[in-house]
């Protein structure tokens, strides 16, 4: 593989080692390297110092037997050349039956001609069937949806699918970018957004290209989320009810993805979810333990509920669960949807928790205090209901008016 270093000088003996722009086969990409550069040995990295040439680095690298990192060690030929779609041309169509294909779509540009896109993963089956719609990187702090849909298309056979899967394992690239619950220049949070503007801010037209190109592609979607960041979730799975057909499939199919955990809310505008309501599209939303890890049993566990709901679709064979879960709570509340809405802290200071996730408290019971800067309570919090501790703030730094806890009235059964 060529690889072209672009001559760029250091002016100071402390470059940032940690980019470096690279164009392969005539593809340019910032790549984070940090990672990747502690294998090279010390003299090497003080001679490229001394030279202070991107060039210069990258020689004396390969000159030490630097094995190629990851990062570019999995660009073959076929693939660093992925096709881009515009958001007009693209269509399932352009997939032949019987395919596996990795694509981007191009949705604008930075103010120095960096190029924003989706990545797009989308399975065709042998025989036309239903389409699977999966999304990740809605919020950019939040990773397992993210490997699961790359799992889960990596484990995909086109020969024994019926119908197809799409995936969009970052559905707002400015998040993930910074990793950043909103969006990294213009501070938009995407969940919030829809149907979004064509003719607004970044994540305003990134929330209208999915919503007015892609949505309307999918029999069920389904949007994978994570507590983020210094928040824990007791991980569940929800949608929204009400009494029209695509609420009735989508809450068969709540069941079918396999979580022990269910919790549907009332409608809310703003939300992917949201969109897919508004588009007749049956949707459901997930949530992981999160904190900016990656669990990998969490991981699996979205696997296997992409599995279980392409069986449902009829697109895999194989059963799936239709038994009720062992927790589950339904309120026609919009606004319990939303996780950060409870419990919230009227001083701002460092937050102790009293109690742990998932645990069972009573109205009145202490979840929690407010210390100031020297030790003292500033306030304390207690629970406004009587349930389960589903979220739990685990960064000890607070706000005012931030939530603590999240306490929800689940219903048990045997």
């Amino acid at each position: 593989m060529e690889v072209h270093v672009t001559d760029e000088v250091w002016t100071t003996p402390c470059f940032h080692k940690d980019e470096l722009r690279l164009h392969v086969h005539g593809l340019t990409a910032m790549h984070i390297l940090r990672e990747h550069f502690t294998c090279l040995r010390k003299s090497y990295w003080a001679r490229a110092v001394k030279q202070r040439t991107a060039t210069g680095m990258l020689t004396l690298a390969v000159r030490g037997a630097l094995t190629v990192p990851p990062i570019l060690g999995s660009l073959s030929e076929d693939k660093s050349m992925r096709k881009t779609f515009q958001l007009s041309s693209f269509s399932l169509k352009e997939f032949p039956l019987g395919s596996k294909s990795e694509v981007w779509i191009h949705l604008g540009e930075l103010p120095a001609g960096e190029e924003v896109r989706w990545p797009v993963l989308v399975v065709r089956g042998r025989h036309s069937g239903k389409v699977l719609l999966a999304t990740a990187g809605t919020h950019g702090d939040e990773y397992e949806g993210i490997v699961a849909i790359h799992q889960f298309y990596g484990q995909l056979n086109s020969n024994e699918l019926t119908g197809t899967f799409l995936g969009i394992p970052m559905l707002s690239p400015p998040a993930v970018s910074g990793g950043t619950r909103d969006g990294l220049w213009d501070n938009r949070n995407l969940s919030r957004v829809f149907p979004g503007d064509p003719k607004g801010l970044f994540t305003d037209r990134i929330a209208h290209a999915f919503a007015t190109h892609i949505l309307p592609l999918a029999d069920l979607f389904i949007d994978f989320h994570a507590a983020g960041t210094g928040i824990n979730i007791r991980p569940f799975i929800g949608s929204y009810i009400g009494d029209s057909q695509a609420v009735e499939a989508q809450r068969k199919a709540v069941i079918a993805f396999g979580h022990d955990v269910i919790w549907n809310t009332g409608y809310v505008p703003g939300r992917t979810m949201g969109a897919g309501y508004e588009a007749g599209v049956p949707c459901m939303y997930t949530e992981a333990q999160g904190n900016r890890l990656c669990n990998p049993e969490e991981v699996q566990g979205y696997v296997s509920g992409l599995k279980n709901l392409a069986r449902f679709l009829g697109n895999l064979p194989g059963e799936y669960p239709t038994r009720p879960p062992r927790f589950y709570h339904e309120t026609h509340s919009g606004a319990a949807g939303h996780v950060q809405e409870q419990h919230r802290a009227q001083h701002g200071g460092m937050f102790l928790p009293s109690v742990g996730l998932w645990d069972r408290v009573q109205a009145g019971q202490l979840l929690g205090r407010v210390h100031d800067p020297f030790g003292d309570t500033l306030e304390e919090i207690r629970a406004e209901d009587s349930g389960r501790v589903i979220c739990l703030r685990v960064c000890p730094r607070v706000l005012p008016g931030e939530f603590t806890a999240v306490i929800v009235p689940f219903q048990e059964n045997p």
